[in-house]
């Protein structure tokens, strides 16, 4: 019996010396692997300095985006929250946001909305954007009655006129118009869905007569009117 506690005498102190040796080489494996975009891998090389380290809300906070990056949604979730807890606001804005895109990348729509909600009192200075993506939102759930309110709040917004927002139509091709011009266009894109073709079809061309050369605007009005031709047949 004292041969053992002997033993761990020497052995314990040898464990803390270890430890602090550690964990920057594992930080530079982990650095590494995230330069090279191994998500796979650095979760690894995180889920060690978890180990050594214990939950810190840095650690929690790589673990989230790796966890994005690899598509384990729930996963980013659950590191998010924890995250949280002792963030600052620089990392609780990043955080919120990265929330919100899990949420909509998951498919859970209402958490997305209120993820976004949040972050308007947050943030105002990006308002616009999580109004639009509030809209959007409330579109993939088919209330198309929300979904037409807060796109009526980006186009009623005092800077929607002076904020550009950058539309994807392809991999290759974007277009960048103001947040009302977007605002607009997908007004009528909300009217559509909900099968209002002629309420589409005003709001394409009171868009149109502001901005003619808004190409998705000009693809979706000619959408709108062949319809209401084919339904007069």
């Amino acid at each position: 019996m004292k041969i053992y506690n002997y033993l761990l005498l020497i052995l314990l102190p040898l464990k803390g010396c270890m430890a602090p040796e550690a964990i920057p080489h594992i930080e530079g494996k982990y650095e590494r692997a995230y330069v090279l975009e191994d998500y796979h891998t650095a979760l690894v090389y995180l889920h060690e300095l978890y180990d050594l380290e214990g939950p810190t809300h840095s650690i929690a906070s790589r673990m989230a985006f790796c966890y994005f990056k690899v598509a384990n949604y729930n996963a980013c979730i659950k590191k998010i929250e924890k995250a949280l807890e002792k963030a600052n606001d620089i990392e609780k804005l990043d955080l919120l946001v990265l929330k919100a895109e899990t949420y909509t990348l998951n498919n859970q729509y209402l958490e997305a909305i209120g993820t976004y909600r949040e972050l308007i009192s947050f943030n105002k200075k990006h308002e616009l954007e999580y109004l639009y993506q509030i809209s959007v939102l409330y579109n993939a759930t088919k209330d198309f009655g929300n979904s037409l309110l807060y796109a009526n709040k980006v186009i009623n917004h005092p800077l929607a006129r002076t904020v550009e927002k950058r539309i994807e139509l392809s991999k290759t091709l974007i277009e960048t118009v103001s947040y009302y011009e977007a605002a607009m266009n997908y007004k009528g894109a909300i009217k559509i869905n909900a099968n209002d073709w002629l309420g589409a079809l005003q709001t394409y061309e009171k868009l149109l007569t502001e901005n003619p050369k808004f190409e998705l605007a000009q693809k979706n009005y000619q959408l709108v009117k062949s319809n209401i031709s084919t339904q007069k047949r």
